[in-house]
């Protein structure tokens, strides 16, 4: 309701402490993760937030339609942030792990073999003396 009235700061203090009492039962966890990353992409527009809370949604392992959301909306965060840096290499690797989640083995693959050449030729160009 916050949100809707246009409270964030409201809306963040309800999520913290939300957040500190600790449910025991994993499929509330995991909605409020959601629901908290949500909240860090839309309102308070911070892409490394939501993705923080999208991976502990995700990292809740228990398979339900939130989780299948937390997985979807990572990769749209992480995709938006390649299109600005196609050599984002957490975002690569992190894209990679959305197409392993989600099954698709050959995309996971390649998307963390270009993380791996961008951290290759970073590595190399570091070592190469500077005029």
């Amino acid at each position: 309701m916050y949100i809707q009235a246009g409270n964030n700061r409201k809306a963040e203090d309800a999520y913290q402490k939300l957040l500190c009492m600790k449910s025991p039962e994993e499929e509330i966890m995991q909605e409020l993760y959601f629901r908290y990353g949500r909240f860090q992409e839309f309102q308070k527009k911070s892409e490394v937030d939501a993705i923080i809370y999208y991976l502990k949604a995700i990292k809740i392992e228990k398979p339900s339609s939130v989780r299948d959301r937390s997985i979807s909306a990572l990769e749209k965060v992480v995709l938006r942030k390649l299109q600005r840096n196609a050599g984002d290499m957490e975002s690569l690797g992190i894209l990679g792990f959305t197409y392993k989640l989600k099954g698709e083995m050959n995309k996971a693959l390649e998307c963390y073999e270009r993380a791996l050449r961008l951290a290759a030729d970073r590595e190399l160009g570091d070592m190469l003396p500077r005029r």
